[in-house]
């Protein structure tokens, strides 16, 4: 099997690693900025706006079984300790990757708590290398424990909330995932990068910036990608994630099977076969901001493409008041949300409703649905509460017209318009 290495050694300087980089038990949690959250208002959650309850990071993946397993005890105990215990989820996948997998799974609810997605920052704060992993904060912002998932339990979440540490919590386990190093350099290396043909017996995970080797180095790793999805990952901190998305991505490719996954799931594997790649790159922690142009330098220099940023015009939607109609305002009554599709017991399963809700729900939810292939914006200046109801059949399968004729029986009007916004464009390194 052909591997490519590109192992390179440095002075010993390199392998220095800022303790103030990492936080342990018994450490205060510094002022963090404002982190991207699905389920949330505003599309953020700030850490420190949970100071006075007890606060637990539930580090989870969507390849983690167990995690995804243990959804629905964690939304009873949110449910039931709502007033002095706030769960927090957290994962380092996209928030396309995350919304597709919720989404398929028709009969998984996650707890609804703000859902922290394309995290590298408290990975690296925590050391996160395995799943589940739970970090507890007291109420007064203090580490009191970084365990395994199975620690929380009520009892222990008890203990917490009376100002006691709990016993006998275990901590998390290293990371398993599989490495391409052989094993005579494993332990020798300064930093490193390979690149193979997929080995679908070899599972080195999909990860960005995870700390290993107890933080002193960060890796970033692909496992069964194609080109595009390589580059994809290589320049989507340049893109602010657009290079994720439909819209943020140009391909002008002769012969885009090589590089490109089929849509078509039966001739996936047959060309996983011949045109998948298993990518990993290891460096020390004092060089994790080089690791994506690392990645680039490696992917570009060792296939026959070229790729880069540019700004270009792109359909988008803009969200506004609908002219000559009054300020949308709630009628009152009981407060409602089944926009995310669940089922109530009364209401019919052909609508779906927001009753009595603050309006940025609805916003949150309309940029849910277009987000992945237009850019979203809202220029509406509503604040208040809003009702509104939307058909089954205006999002399932999406129809942008019918979403229209919903969202202007709301007074609102949900406009195209054009927007520039950073592409990452792949051509073929001749052109």
């Amino acid at each position: 099997m052909k591997m490519i290495f590109l192992v390179v050694s440095c002075c010993l300087s390199l392998m220095v690693f800022s303790q103030s980089h990492r936080l342990y038990q018994g450490d205060k949690l510094p002022v963090l900025k404002p982190l991207h959250a699905l389920q949330t208002i505003d599309g953020y959650v700030d850490l420190q706006q949970y100071r006075g309850k007890l606060v637990i990071l539930d580090f989870w993946s969507i390849y983690c079984g167990s995690c995804i397993a243990a959804f629905p005890e964690l939304e009873a105990m949110q449910e039931k300790l709502k007033d002095s215990l706030q769960i927090i989820l957290v994962n380092s996948e996209t928030d396309r990757a995350t919304k597709t997998f919720l989404q398929s799974k028709k009969h998984l609810s996650p707890p609804q708590v703000p859902l922290i997605t394309s995290d590298t920052l408290l990975h690296q704060l925590f050391a996160a290398e395995a799943y589940p992993a739970h970090v507890w904060i007291s109420r007064e912002g203090k580490i009191l424990a970084i365990t395994d998932g199975y620690s929380t339990t009520k009892e222990n979440i008890r203990s917490a909330l009376s100002g006691n540490i709990p016993v006998g919590m275990k901590a998390p386990v290293k990371a398993a995932y599989g490495t391409l190093l052989p094993d005579s350099l494993l332990h020798k290396y300064i930093f490193f990068s390979c690149l193979k043909h997929y080995d679908p017996t070899i599972d080195i995970g999909n990860t960005d910036k995870l700390p290993v080797d107890s933080g002193r180095m960060v890796r970033i790793s692909a496992n069964g990608a194609s080109v595009v999805e390589l580059l994809q990952k290589a320049f989507r901190n340049e893109t602010d994630g657009t290079a994720d998305k439909k819209y943020g991505l140009a391909l002008q490719l002769s012969d885009s099977n090589l590089f490109v996954r089929p849509a078509d799931p039966e001739a996936e594997s047959l060309w996983e076969n011949q045109n998948a790649w298993d990518y990993e790159l290891v460096l020390p922690f004092s060089l994790q901001d080089s690791g994506y142009h690392i990645m680039q330098r490696d992917i570009l220099s060792l296939f026959p493409v070229k790729a880069f940023i540019e700004p270009r015009p792109v359909t988008a939607f803009v969200l506004e008041r609908l002219p000559g109609r009054p300020m949308p305002i709630s009628k009152g009554g009981a407060s409602l949300n089944t926009l995310d599709g669940s089922r109530l017991k009364g209401y019919p399963d052909s609508l779906r409703f927001l009753r009595n809700r603050p309006f940025a729900e609805l916003v949150a939810w309309v940029k849910l649905w277009l987000e992945d292939e237009y850019p979203f914006e809202d220029s509406s200046g509503i604040t208040a509460n809003m009702d509104a109801i939307i058909r089954e059949n205006s999002v399932n399968p999406l129809c942008l017209s019918k979403l229209q004729e919903d969202l202007e029986q709301a007074g609102l009007i949900l406009k195209q318009a054009t927007r520039i916004v950073p592409v990452l464009v792949i051509k073929a390194r001749d052109d």
